[in-house]
C-alpha cells in the first residue's frame, strides 16, 4: 500500500484502499521516520512553497531532514521528484545556469538541484531511483509550465503510477 503526508494531506483528492493518508511534518525527524517506517521505498515531492522568500534554505534543510527520516526508519529507497534544474541543456550547462528559469522561481529551483548535486547523489546508504530524461524534448514545457498545480498533480499522477491506474 501507499502512505501519502504532508502538511496538508487533505489536498490528496485520490480515493483508493491501498492508500493511506496521514499528516506529517516533514521537517521532524523523528515524524519522518515514523511515517517511513515498513516502506519499501519513499518519493517526496516537497517544496516549502514556491513564494517562501526562505525557499532555498528551507528545501536544503528539509531535504536533508527527510533524508535522514528515510535512513532512520531503515528504508533504502528513495525518489525525490524535482531537480531539473540539475539537468545539463548543454555541455557543461545547467538548467539552472542557463538563464531560461524564471526568476521568482529560481531559488527553488536551483535549492532542488544542488541538494541533489550536492548532497543525493553523494549519498551511499540510500538506493536513488533515478529516470532519465530527454532534456531537451522537455525542457520547454518545463520552463513554461513549472507552477504549484502542476507540482500537485505531478505528485497525483505519480501516485496513480504507483497505485497501477496508469
Amino acid at each position: 500500500y501507499i502512505t501519502g503526508t504532508g502538511f496538508t494531506p487533505e489536498k490528496i483528492k485520490i480515493e483508493n484502499e491501498n492508500l493511506k493518508v496521514v499528516k506529517a511534518d516533514v521537517s521532524a525527524l523523528d515524524e519522518v521516520a515514523a511515517v517511513c517506517k515498513g516502506a519499501d521505498a519513499v518519493i517526496s515531492a516537497f517544496n516549502p512553497g514556491w513564494n517562501n522568500p526562505d525557499i532555498y534554505d528551507e528545501t536544503i534543510k528539509v531535504y536533508l531532514t527527510i533524508i535522514d527520516g528515510v535512513k532512520k526508519a531503515g528504508v533504502n529507497r528513495f525518489l525525490m521528484v524535482g531537480g531539473a534544474g540539475s539537468l545539463f541543456i548543454a555541455p557543461g550547462l545547467r538548467l539552472m545556469d542557463s538563464g531560461e528559469v524564471p526568476e521568482n522561481i529560481l531559488p527553488g529551483v536551483k535549492a532542488l538541484g544542488e541538494f541533489y548535486l550536492n548532497f543525493l547523489k553523494k549519498e551511499k546508504e540510500i538506493e536513488l531511483q533515478k529516470k532519465h530524461l530527454d532534456t531537451t524534448s522537455c525542457l520547454s514545457t518545463f520552463i513554461q509550465s513549472i507552477s504549484l498545480k502542476l507540482m500537485l498533480r505531478f505528485q497525483e499522477v505519480t501516485l496513480q503510477l504507483v497505485l497501477g491506474y496508469v
